[in-house]
C-alpha cells in the first residue's frame, strides 16, 4: 500500500492519507502528524499528481526497494536490530496501544478485519506484569 501512495491521496488540510491498495481492497483514510505533512509538502513541491515516491524510471518504488532503503537507514543510524518496513508499522501500533488508544480505533487505524489481530497489542508484557507485582508488593502497599 505504502509504495502506491499518490500525491493526490494526501490531504494536507485534513492531515490524512488515503490508502487505496490495502488488504480487502477497501480504501481507508489514516491520520498523519502535521510534522509528517510538512515533510511531505517539501518532498512533493509543486506536484499535484503522480506517485508520492517516484523511482528514477518515473514509476513507484517496489516493496523490495523500500526494504533496502529502510535497512540502509537503520544501518546508517547504528541500529543493530533487524529493521524492516512492517516492523515500523508494528512499532507505531504498539506505541498507540501503550499510550491508551482504544482497541477498536487501533483496529480501524491498522485496517484489521478481525479484532483478534489487534488484540495482541493489548496483551500484558512481562515487564508490565513485573512492575505491577513489585508495586503491589512494595512495603507501602503492604502497610
Amino acid at each position: 500500500a505504502f509504495v502506491q501512495v499518490r500525491v493526490e491521496d494526501i490531504s494536507f488540510r485534513d492531515l490524512e492519507i488515503r490508502l487505496r491498495h490495502t488488504k480487502g481492497d477497501r480504501p481507508r483514510d489514516v491520520p498523519i502528524l502535521s510534522s509528517l505533512a510538512n515533510e511531505l509538502k517539501l518532498h512533493v513541491g509543486d506536484r499535484e499528481t503522480g506517485w508520492l515516491f517516484r523511482s528514477r524510471q518515473g514509476g513507484h518504488y517496489s516493496k523490495r526497494r523500500i526494504q533496502q532503503i529502510v535497512k540502509s537507514v537503520a544501518e546508517d543510524a547504528g541500529i543493530q536490530k533487524r529493521v524492516y518496513p512492517h516492523l515500523l508499522r508494528h512499532t507505531v501500533a504498539q506505541r498507540l496501544a501503550d499510550e491508551g488508544m482504544r482497541e477498536e480505533l487501533l483496529q480501524q487505524f491498522l485496517g484489521h478485519e478481525a479484532p483478534e489481530t489487534t488484540q495482541r497489542y493489548y496483551e500484558p508484557r512481562r515487564t508490565d506484569v513485573k512492575e505491577a507485582f513489585e508495586e503491589a508488593m512494595s512495603e507501602k502497599a503492604m502497610s
